[in-house]
């Protein structure tokens, strides 16, 4: 017999089949014994229902199993810690796989883990949000932002055809759900502290401790992002939290000593006395010690930021910039009192 045409199937027991997906669902129909005439009138039927799918005029019973959240949430995690870039890299780091990983264990799961994923609404998400627990509302953030994608990303795939139809909520029940404010931390570094950072891990004798600030003062890249850097090349690089390019006119004059670094950075903090301090507040520093001197797009640029309004917003003490006139003002006159 000929081959069948895509939508049609033997199954093991030699019977023809019909297997449609249409906008996420399964059109599932039997046409009993495999024969001739059983592929003819399936044919015919495919036909028939692609003809109506294209005129917008479909109407049948479609089949989608209900899965609880946990089974979801695990196929979710191994499609979406599987995705690749164009390039064939993975999309997701490590260290994002295994935060996410760990949300939804803690999180997640034993919470949503038994209930029908097709059934979760709004007020179930409001009441987990509302549960008291210790974790920080940045890392209950990171969970809501995790929860939603698992609605969107099961949509998607179903829409595509990536994965068999499963019975979904009408929306996603994250939608109009609010997060936490979260503290945003606002160190930053006086150039006093910066001098005596650096001066520290040259009195450890970490002359490359002591370059690894500089440079991530001077290229105000993550930690991430320095690792990746190559002695004798410039700064050229896919930021590793959100993939912007970033092309930067810095010599990097070689290859630095990272082995230990978070112990040797700790050591030279704490040996230095400067209080309330981590190695991310470099990069919020680098670009507070620009503002006001370059134009606030070309300081975005430079970070690899996606847009300004996250520079203005996240990185740029906006009331120290707009209140540094009346303090000059101020200083000025008391200074003038004081000869």
């Amino acid at each position: 017999m000929k081959r069948l045409e895509k939508g049609l199937t033997v199954s093991h027991k030699g019977y023809v089949s019909l297997r449609l997906t249409v906008k996420g669902r399964l059109i599932c129909e039997s046409f009993g014994k495999d024969s001739a005439e059983a592929r003819e009138v399936a044919l015919a039927r495919l036909h028939e229902l692609k003809s109506q799918v294209l005129r917008g005029t479909h109407d049948f019973p479609i089949f989608a199993p209900e899965k609880t959240f946990q089974e979801v949430a695990e196929l979710y995690f191994s499609l979406w810690s599987a995705e690749r870039k164009p390039t064939g890299e993975f999309e997701h780091t490590e260290s994002s796989k295994v935060t996410c990983r760990s949300l939804l264990d803690v999180h997640l799961i034993p919470y949503f883990g038994k209930m029908p994923f097709s059934q979760i609404i709004r007020k179930d998400v409001e009441a987990w949000r509302n549960m008291p627990r210790t974790s920080s509302s940045a890392t209950i953030n990171r969970a809501q932002a995790i929860l939603s994608s698992i609605f969107n990303h099961v949509a998607d795939w179903i829409e595509y055809q990536q994965i068999e139809p499963i019975k979904q909520p009408k929306k996603n029940p994250c939608e109009g759900v609010e997060k936490s404010a979260e503290k945003v931390r606002t160190r930053i570094l006086s150039r006093e502290e910066i001098a005596k950072l650096i001066s520290t891990f040259r009195e450890l004798n970490d002359n490359d401790g002591a370059e690894i600030i500089k440079l991530a003062l001077k290229s105000v890249l993550s930690l991430k992002d320095l690792k990746k850097l190559e002695g004798g090349g410039l700064v050229d690089l896919d930021r590793a939290k959100t993939s912007v390019h970033v092309q930067i006119p810095l010599v990097v004059l070689k290859n630095l000593n990272w082995h230990n670094w978070r112990k040797r950075f700790e050591k030279a903090r704490e040996k230095s006395g400067i209080q309330g301090i981590c190695f991310r507040d470099l990069r919020k520093t680098g670009i507070n010690l620009l503002v006001g001197k370059v134009d606030m797009t070309l300081i975005s640029q430079y970070a690899g930021h996606a847009s300004i309004k996250t520079t203005e917003k996240n990185y740029v003490l906006k009331e120290m910039t707009k209140m540094k006139p009346v303090a000059d003002l101020l200083s000025q006159v008391v200074d003038e009192i004081c000869l």
